[in-house]
C-alpha cells in the first residue's frame, strides 16, 4: 500500500477513502432511520384520533410495515458496521507489521466500537420485530 493510500484510509485524512465513505454511509443510514422514527410515530398518533376500526387496522399494517422496515434499516446498519470492524482490524494488522502501532491500536478501538454499534443496532433492530416479518 502506497503512502497516499494509507493517507487516504486513515481517519486523520479529510474525509476521504474507504473510511470517509462508510463515515458518510453510516450518516445516511442513521437519517433514514430517523425518518423512519418519525414516519413510525405519525402512524400510532393516527390510530388514537377515533378513527373507524377499518381504518385503525389500516394504520397497525402500515405501523408493522413502517416496524419491519426500520428493524432491516437497523439490520443493515449492524452490517456495515460489522464490515467497518473488519476493515480496521486488516488496516490494524498492516499497521502493525509497518511498525505504526500507534496508528493500529487507535484502528482497533473503532474496530471495538463497530463492533458495539453493529450489536446495538443488530438488538434495535429484532427489537423491531424483523425476524417475524421475513
Amino acid at each position: 500500500m502506497t503512502d497516499d493510500q494509507l493517507a487516504a484510509a486513515d481517519h486523520t485524512g479529510a474525509g476521504s477513502g474507504p473510511i470517509g465513505a462508510h463515515e458518510r454511509r453510516q450518516a445516511e443510514i442513521a437519517d433514514r432511520i430517523s425518518a423512519l422514527r418519525a414516519r413510525a410515530t405519525a402512524i400510532t398518533a393516527s390510530t388514537r384520533t377515533g378513527s373507524t376500526s377499518a381504518q385503525v387496522r389500516d394504520a397497525r399494517a402500515r405501523q408493522r410495515s413502517a416496524d419491519a422496515t426500520l428493524g432491516l434499516a437497523y439490520l443493515r446498519a449492524a452490517e456495515r458496521h460489522r464490515l467497518a470492524a473488519a476493515a480496521h482490524e486488516r488496516f490494524a494488522d498492516f499497521l502493525d507489521e509497518s511498525g505504526d502501532r500507534e496508528r493500529g491500536d487507535a484502528h482497533r478501538q473503532a474496530a471495538g466500537a463497530d463492533r458495539a454499534a453493529a450489536e446495538r443496532d443488530e438488538a434495535a433492530g429484532h427489537e423491531r420485530g424483523v425476524a417475524e416479518h421475513r
